[in-house]
This record gives structure tokens, C-alpha cells and sequence, in this order.
């Protein structure tokens, strides 16, 4: 999920104007995402930001397939990962588009340096700007007042997806009262039986972004891509275990 904690001591919107091309440090994380993710698509479209892809395959009880609840297979599931609040820049835009009635295509948008933001949000204006509905968790609060944000700074076309399902009040409404609270990591352990190990935890996202961009290690990058990647699967299992139990709720009634 976004990041929310603010950015390091020192880093500022004036950290948007950096123009170091750390070609090492790029090249670093090509060779680190190959690694990381052998059956991912990396790209770095014009060279202005980067994009790795994966194709997946929904899956169900005991590895079977699971299809997408007919609802959602006009919808994108939506997560960023940002330097803090509303107004701070984001680096790293992650989606997970239903494709058939059974696959999916996961997309990272990701912007290497500070001067890399516009492109990367550009790039993925013109790939998912006109999707009609979005799926998020609190992303009415944060990740679509976040992207609106940073789109004005930088006078860029916004979306704007004609429908929007945020799992946080969807959850609230099923498991309040349940479970001790309904944040992100308790529906993914609790209810969608989901424990990732070596997960880097969202207050240390910008700090590890900040470490990238300044030496170049990837270390750090791979594990915020693995995080965003893990919420977006998170997203998509949660959403259709919601789906089940809201008809179930109905069918009982």
C-alpha cells in the first residue's frame, strides 16, 4: 500500500528537479529485476521510466482456476506506493487488470529518480487512464486523491474512472466487529489465509526508495516492487472472497 509515514528528514518537492541519470544504478536494477522476477517483462519505455509486466493466472481452492466474478472484468485494481502523504511525490504506480475470464495482467509503472514522475505517471495515463472503474483498499482517501494531486502539479489530463469500489468500507461492512480491525495485512492473513515472509513494511517504503536513487543499490527497489506486487494479489483475492460473502449475505436474506 501507499506509504503514509512522510519522506526522510531533508527530502523535499525540490527533490523533483533532480536530473542525475544514475545509469549504474539503472543498470543495476535491470540485471536485479531479471533476477527477481525471471517470468516478468522489464521495459523502460523511450528510457523514461521503467515497466515490468507479468501474466498470472487466477487461481482457486488447491491451485485450481478461479474465474473473476463477472463484475470486475471491466475494473482495475489500483495501488501506489508514494514518499508520504497527499501532495509528498509518487514513484510507483501498480495495477492488476483482469484479462479473460480467468487471467490477469499485473503492471508496475515505476520512476527511477525523482525526475522520472511525470513520465511514469504519463505512461500510465495513456496505458490505464480510461479505465471506467477502480478497486482499491482506502484508495478514496489516499491513492485517488494522491494521483489527482501529483497530475495537477504536473498539469497532466487526470482520470477519472466513472466507478469506484474501495475494499476498506466493503470489509468494514463484513468483518467489523469479527476481526480485531480491518487493515490490510489482518484481511490478508485472517481471511485470505496469505503470510509473506521478508515483506518490507510500508513505513520503510520511502526510505529504501530514497537509498535506490541515491546509490543505486536495487536491493531495496526489488523489495518495494515484491510489496506492491503482493497488495495488488491481496486486492484481487480479497475482493472475490467480498464478492462470495456479500452473496451469500443475499441468498441467505
Amino acid at each position: 500500500m501507499a506509504a503514509r509515514d512522510g519522506a526522510p528528514r531533508g527530502a523535499t518537492e525540490e527533490s523533483t528537479a533532480f536530473d542525475g541519470s544514475l545509469s549504474r544504478g539503472e543498470s543495476r536494477l535491470r540485471d536485479a529485476v531479471a533476477e527477481a522476477f525471471p517470468r516478468g517483462r522489464w521495459r523502460e519505455p523511450a528510457g523514461a521510466f521503467g515497466l515490468l509486466a507479468h501474466r498470472l493466472k487466477i487461481r482457486g481452492e488447491r491451485g485450481s482456476t478461479r474465474a473473476w466474478p463477472a463484475g470486475c472484468r471491466d475494473a482495475l485494481f489500483v495501488d501506489l506506493e508514494t514518499l508520504g502523504f497527499v501532495g509528498r511525490p509518487l514513484f510507483l504506480i501498480g495495477v492488476l487488470e483482469p484479462v479473460g475470464p480467468a487471467g490477469a495482467r499485473l503492471c508496475q509503472y515505476l520512476a527511477r529518480n525523482y525526475a522520472e514522475e511525470r513520465d511514469m505517471i504519463a505512461g500510465f495515463l495513456k496505458r490505464h487512464g480510461g479505465a471506467r472503474r477502480w478497486i482499491t483498499f482506502n484508495g478514496k482517501s489516499f491513492d485517488l486523491p494522491h494521483l489527482l494531486d501529483r497530475c495537477r502539479y504536473h498539469r497532466l489530463d487526470p482520470p477519472g474512472p466513472e466507478g469506484h469500489d474501495d475494499l476498506l468500507h466493503r470489509a468494514r461492512r463484513v468483518w467489523k466487529g469479527v476481526l480485531p480491525d480491518c487493515r490490510l495485512q489482518t484481511l490478508e492473513s485472517r481471511v485470505c489465509g496469505v503470510w509473506r515472509s521478508n515483506d518490507l513494511a510500508g513505513a520503510g517504503v520511502p526510505r529504501a526508495y530514497h537509498e535506490f536513487v541515491l546509490t543505486g543499490e536495487a536491493r531495496g527497489m526489488i523489495r518495494i516492487l515484491d510489496h506492491n506486487r503482493g497488495d495488488l494479489l491481496t486486492l484481487g483475492k480479497l475482493y472475490r472472497i467480498i464478492e462470495d460473502a456479500d452473496r451469500e449475505a443475499e441468498d441467505g436474506s
